[in-house]
């Protein structure tokens, strides 16, 4: 098992390198959304003209189209999808300027007939999402009293292969602010993600479905998970990550209504948490058959809100085993995480089915402190 894992290590490390490769001979046409009509006042709606000028980019012969939205504006955008099927496998969406939802639910109207998400890219194979820090808002604090806010969600990736997205500055969700689902070598990097800590469900990154995901070198701190991580997800990298305030990096909740689920090669290394409610946790419903395995946590650190800084949480009904090495890298006291309540540091908790409890807290070999590389099943397409 330790060698089949080193190897998934060495092949990962090569594959962003990949992926990011980009044929400097390429054409590359802009097509600007302000040539489509966008005006950028922050009170037009720009949402035809957004999806015009990803329409001509998507149907552009060039190999490397841009779509651009300028910097010195803000774009007022209501529900929209940029959907797949286009000529390029290399489309670049360069985010100069500021992005705002409507302030009032009332106004976010619906121009596809799914309004649970306010940006979908969907059904893409070759996708760069780059930014020079610009802001995406969400306006979400008048969704936050709803009941229905946590169907509202800001930035939605599905069914989407090779996608790079970086340097932007998600904020304000009315529910989670990045979603990724059912999507396969997805890079989220050099973002930061920020919501009152009061804000509920405004999770930062949402990860189901997918596989070789890496997410790094990124700041978040929101009212509820940093990152969580659902059912049918594998060889997940998450690294150098700055977490807080929020509840931590999370797997689940799984099983919900009973069904099985199944998560797989995770690697979390390099966090650091900053008074969260919780540290890193495994979370299942009553009654549910979940697997989780191939789990580890390297060099996490920092302060929990509570004495719990790590919790593997099996419901009372719940199947719910850890199989080997899973969480074996993980070692409290290098990892150094405190309870700030009470002081001192925070503790290891598990109901889950593992005989050994001392299990958790034993080292694998793989080093402390030193990055030990990313998780993949297969060499990167690209």
């Amino acid at each position: 098992m330790k060698g089949l894992l080193a190897s998934f290590l060495l092949l990962t490390l090569v594959a962003p390198l990949i992926g990011a490769n980009k044929n400097s001979n390429s054409s590359n046409t802009t097509y600007n959304v302000l040539d489509f009509g966008a005006v950028g006042d922050g009170s037009a709606d720009d949402s035809q003209a957004f999806k015009e000028a990803w329409q001509a980019s998507c149907m552009s012969s060039d190999d490397s189209p841009i779509m651009l939205i300028p910097n010195g504006k803000t774009f007022l955008l209501r529900p929209v999808t940029f959907s797949g099927g286009c000529k390029s496998n290399n489309i670049h969406v360069q985010i100069n300027g500021n992005i705002i939802a409507p302030s009032e639910h009332s106004q976010w109207g619906c121009y596809e007939t799914d309004c649970d998400h306010w940006i979908t890219f969907a059904n893409l194979d070759g996708l760069y999402i780059d930014g020079s820090n610009a802001i995406i808002d969400g306006q979400g604090s008048k969704w936050w009293s709803r009941s229905c806010q946590d169907e509202n969600n800001a930035f939605f990736l599905e069914h989407a292969n090779n996608v790079h997205i970086k340097n932007l500055n998600f904020m304000n969700s009315p529910g989670m602010h990045l979603i990724i689902e059912r999507s396969t070598w997805v890079y989220v990097s050099n973002v930061t993600i920020t919501a009152p800590q009061q804000s509920p469900n405004t999770d930062g990154i949402h990860i189901q479905e997918s596989t070789n995901v890496f997410i790094y070198n990124s700041s978040i701190g929101t009212g509820d998970d940093c990152i969580s991580i659902g059912g049918g997800t594998s060889y997940l990298n998450i690294s150098g990550i700055s977490c807080g305030p929020g509840h931590g990096i999370s797997i689940g909740s799984l099983g919900r209504e009973g069904r099985e689920e199944q998560v797989e090669y995770v690697h979390v290394s390099n966090i650091q948490f900053k008074k969260t409610s919780n540290g890193v946790r495994i979370k299942t419903w009553r009654k549910s058959a979940v697997q989780v395995s191939n789990i580890t946590y390297n060099n996490v650190y920092g302060t929990s809100d509570g004495e719990i800084a790590v919790k593997f949480d099996c419901s009372e009904w719940g199947q719910f085993w850890l199989l080997g090495p899973a969480v074996e890298s993980f070692w409290a006291g290098e990892s150094n995480l405190v309870g700030t309540r009470r002081g001192g540091a925070a503790r290891v908790v598990t109901n889950s089915r593992h005989p050994d409890p001392g299990w958790l807290t034993r080292s694998s070999g793989m080093g402390h402190g030193n990055h030990p590389g990313w998780l993949t099943n297969s060499r990167h397409p690209g």
